[in-house]
């Protein structure tokens, strides 16, 4: 060996990690699981020694909250997690990791079988109008599983999850008038219905006059008691259709409808109708208006207060004159 010649030795080391396999993740329970009163166990078990186990739900470690509780037991190795109650928020997929020395093994994932009521109490039912047809809507929402929806009108059923709508347009003949809509769930079930008749309304007086002066507001108005569900259009006493525009506006809710009429006119005296359709028909309500021409005369007619304070200045000048002749007549 030459003089200052280094040697370098290289020295092969082996090392075998303990591994952790085959981490199995069970449940006690495989039934429905409601929320707010039922509770759960899940049992992590390595098949070797594991010094530590760590839950997660989602891929995330497991978040604090009062109801998770874990026991952990050394031998054999396991870990349990009890949560009571269970909730909506554990809805995802539980596993367990297993750790023993720098090696680690995770679980199989495992889902609740979690239920829970719909955001409401009951089924709804509901109606909206448009211009050129109907929409009925039944609506039970929100359920774990999702709540199975039926409705039933004009003979036709249809069925859903959670929500089902359906549009119904005018040209056909409506022979059984009445939604029906139907919930049906794991924690109960529901119903509601809507009957839908023709437009009436008992306080309507085909001979009754709405009369103004010109240059005055005036309000029409068709309140219904039958057919709540409706539509409006107004139209001149000319058949023409009104529409909000200038000094016209027309406001409706489905079961009210007024026309106002600003700074009316001589000339807009006549019978306004009012025509209001449900799913079962229409019905037009004729409404009188008389606007009474207000003439030179009456313009310039003084009102009483006006005569009021004449009378009282002409009294007052008739003591102020008896006071100075008074005290004429003294000196």
């Amino acid at each position: 060996m030459k003089p200052n010649q280094v040697c370098r030795f290289f020295i092969l080391v082996s090392a075998t990690l303990a591994s952790v396999t085959a981490v199995t993740l069970t449940s006690n329970s495989s039934h429905l699981l409601w929320e707010g009163v039922d509770s759960v166990s899940l049992q992590c078990v390595p098949k070797e020694q594991a010094e530590n186990i760590f839950w997660k739900l989602n891929g995330e470690a497991l978040p604090p909250d009062d109801r998770y509780a874990i026991t952990n037991e050394t031998s054999p190795p396991s870990s349990t997690l009890t949560i009571s109650p269970v909730s909506r928020k554990d809805d995802g997929a539980f596993t367990c990791v297993a750790f023993s020395g720098t090696a680690n093994e995770t679980s199989n994932e495992l889902n609740l079988n979690l239920a829970w009521s719909p955001d409401t109490e009951n089924i709804s039912c509901s109606a909206h109008f448009y211009n050129v047809y109907t929409q009925l809507s039944c609506s039970w929402m929100g359920g774990q599983p999702a709540a199975i929806v039926t409705m039933t009108f004009n003979g036709t059923e249809q069925s859903a999850l959670n929500n089902l709508t359906r549009d119904v347009y005018p040209d056909g003949e409506v022979t059984q008038p009445t939604l029906i809509c139907r919930g049906y769930h794991e924690g109960g079930n529901s119903s509601c219905s809507i009957t839908f008749e023709r437009p009436q309304s008992p306080s309507y007086d085909n001979s009754s006059v709405t009369s103004v002066k010109q240059g005055e507001n005036a309000v029409l108005t068709v309140d219904l008691q039958y057919g709540p569900y409706a539509t409006f259009t107004w139209f001149h006493p000319n058949k023409d259709q009104i529409i909000t525009e200038g000094k016209y506006k027309v406001e409706s809710n489905g079961s009210v409808s007024r026309l106002f009429i600003s700074d009316v006119t001589v000339a807009e005296t006549g019978t306004y109708e009012c025509n209001a359709r449900s799913l079962i028909g229409s019905t037009s309500f004729l409404l009188n208006l008389d606007v009474s021409k207000v003439t030179d005369s009456a313009q310039n007619r003084l009102s009483g207060g006006e005569i009021a304070g004449i009378v009282i200045g002409v009294l007052a000048g008739v003591i102020l004159i008896g006071v100075i002749v008074f005290f004429i007549v003294k000196k």
